[in-house]
């Protein structure tokens, strides 16, 4: 949470810059996690905190930075429910290729950063385990959005490459990795202006992440839905 801290106050000193814009954004939600673990099906309840600073350039470029905290648990195939609890950085680099004024909506490519760390704990034969998680990603997508009065709203596509997706336990001293699998999100939110400062966001997000292990012992799949709620300003 420091290193989060540190960036989000490094960005102070774009606010204000030219015509540009900035938005920050709280949200809260809940994620449906599914998906399956070889043959046996994955059931997860999360409630998700998300923070994300937006800075629209008067050149057209776009920079994004989000930190978004799941906690919630799992439930096994026996009935037992994990204790999981996840972070994840997010960093979007795009460019405008039309706004508003010319055709009316804003359409984005991007590229960006993705650091995703989680924790799952359980119970496995009178055994405490602790399952960790480290991914690194990299996004290419698009971001259109469509304004009409008080209302917008908008589409994000993006396919991720993974750097790296090691999962450890090291109770038994198990050590897999993933690399060069690729995870697709879809993301739509929908906004209403409150003022020229303030607007409400609902978003609906879908997620397929592949895990497949490199010495072909396993393979794992999460197809995740989340829906958010959250308040922004703009300035």
């Amino acid at each position: 949470m420091k290193n989060i801290a540190i960036l989000f106050l490094c960005l102070i000193p774009f606010l204000g810059y030219g015509d540009s814009e900035s938005e920050l954004i709280l949200s809260v939600g809940a994620v449906n996690g599914g998906g399956s673990e070889e043959a046996f099906p994955l059931d997860g309840d999360l409630d998700s905190l998300q923070l994300s600073f937006r800075h629209q350039f008067a050149s057209d470029l776009m920079f994004e930075i989000g930190y978004q905290s799941r906690d919630g648990e799992y439930t096994l195939t026996d009935g037992q429910e994990t204790d999981y609890d996840s972070d994840e950085l997010k960093l979007k680099l795009g460019y405008r290729l039309c706004d508003q004024s010319e055709c009316g909506m804003e359409i984005t490519p991007y590229t960006g950063y993705i650091k995703f760390d989680a924790e799952n704990d359980l119970n496995a034969f009178g055994v405490d385990i602790s399952v960790d998680q480290e991914v690194t990603k990299i996004p290419v997508g698009i971001e259109v959005w469509a304004h009409k009065n008080d209302w917008s709203y908008g589409a994000d596509i993006s396919m991720s490459l993974k750097s790296k997706d090691e999962q450890k336990i090291d109770v038994l001293g198990i050590d897999q990795e993933s690399e060069s699998n690729w995870s697709f999100e879809l993301s739509i939110p929908v906004r209403y202006r409150v003022n020229e400062r303030i607007f409400l966001e609902a978003r609906y997000t879908h997620l397929v992440d592949k895990f497949e292990d490199e010495a072909g012992d396993r393979e794992a799949e999460e197809r995740n839905n989340q829906f958010t709620l959250g308040l922004g300003v703009i300035f």
